[in-house]
């Protein structure tokens, strides 16, 4: 699957939805998605970044933030025809990675909307 993002994309959508079928599979993807969250707030409640949050979120709440992004592309990819190449998305994403984190945790400059 690793030339083939939209496949891998297609099962944790798949995942997801037999998680919302079966009880065992529903706490078994509960246990990962808390996981990486928790080791992403982690991460983020250690960056020297932390210290200019100007968004009032905490670090578990912009990790919930940032994995919701994440799966809303996820999904994007699966609902969307490749217009794009694999690269390109990829490139899309951490743009928007990028941006989200900016907005975040940069020292505001000027107000947030021209």
């Amino acid at each position: 699957c690793e030339g083939a993002p939209r496949l891998i994309s297609s099962f944790v959508v798949d995942l997801f939805a037999e998680a919302g079928r079966n009880p065992r599979v529903a706490r078994l993807v509960r246990d990962v998605v808390s996981a990486k969250t928790k080791g992403l707030a982690d991460l983020i409640a250690r960056s020297t970044d932390a210290t200019h949050v100007r968004s009032g979120l905490g670090p578990d709440e912009i990790a919930e933030m940032v994995f919701a992004i994440n799966d809303g592309a996820m999904m994007r990819s699966v609902l969307e025809p490749a217009r794009v190449s694999s690269a390109k998305q990829r490139e899309r994403q951490l743009d928007v990675a990028r941006t989200l984190w900016r907005l975040l945790f940069e020292p505001q400059k000027g107000p947030a909307y021209a």
